[in-house]
């Protein structure tokens, strides 16, 4: 997870969350350089919680959420990463039928479930995440035009040999993330609501479209860092015999 001034939303995201966990699982936050209450509710959360364990982090100065991410996930220890972001809820049941899906698919590298779309007062707005995104499998389909939303994405630690660091320039995390797991791996998709992903005052900025030459900036950036990680790795296996 990574926080930033989520102090409106973070007590109740935590409760969807951590009723799902156990004692062998961990949840990491990075907070981005928060200066409201996130932080305060943070620690009192890791205090009460029995389990599972967090670990808080904390950036020196706002470095943005795909560094953030990108520090949780270099530090984490399980098995199974689910991303989380600090505002919506998860729905019960939600860990169980990812870690099913793992269990009976050993060569599915990224699970993608549907959610639903809610507002600030919780309130359902689209039934389907995956119809509102119109998301579709896919290289030059999410290359073009990003479909994948991080807190829909779980995959195996393993595969963080490729998706890791994360180069400069790249727009956001899941993104770069379900490429890679696209070009490197096997994704599969859940297809029922496992989260409530929330729009509200505070993030509404992210349906906006960016400039045609920002696009344009973007979809440079990505295409020649991937090129830049499939080269890497290739160099690598040939250097391993």
């Amino acid at each position: 997870m990574a926080t930033w001034n989520g102090a409106r939303f973070l007590n109740e995201q935590l409760k969807s969350v951590i009723p799902q966990l156990g004692s062998e699982d961990e949840i990491v936050v990075v907070d981005d350089a928060s200066s409201d209450s996130t932080l305060e509710i943070l620690r009192r959360t890791a205090v009460e919680s029995q389990a599972p364990p967090i670990r808080i982090q904390q950036n020196e100065r706002n470095l943005g959420p795909v560094r953030s991410f990108e520090r949780a996930l270099a530090s984490a220890r399980g098995e199974i990463l689910l991303l989380c972001d600090q505002d919506d809820r998860w729905l019960p049941g939600k860990v169980q039928r990812i870690r099913t899906v793992f269990e009976l698919n050993p060569n599915t590298t990224l699970v993608v479930t549907d959610g639903q779309l809610i507002d600030g007062n919780g309130e359902v707005l689209d039934p389907s995440l995956t119809s509102y995104r119109r998301y579709r499998p896919g290289l030059l389909r999410n290359l073009v035009s990003n479909t994948f939303v991080g807190c829909t994405m779980a995959f195996r630690r393993s595969s963080l040999q490729y998706c890791l660091p994360i180069p400069a320039g790249t727009p956001m995390h899941d993104q770069w993330i379900g490429l890679l797991h696209t070009i490197y791996g096997s994704v599969d998709y859940i297809d029922e609501p496992l989260i409530q992903y929330r729009r509200h005052s505070s993030n509404a900025t992210a349906d906006r479209h960016a400039s045609w030459v920002r696009m344009v900036n973007w979809r440079w950036s990505l295409t020649t860092n991937l090129l830049g990680r499939w080269w890497k790795s290739t160099v690598a296996a040939v250097e391993k015999g």
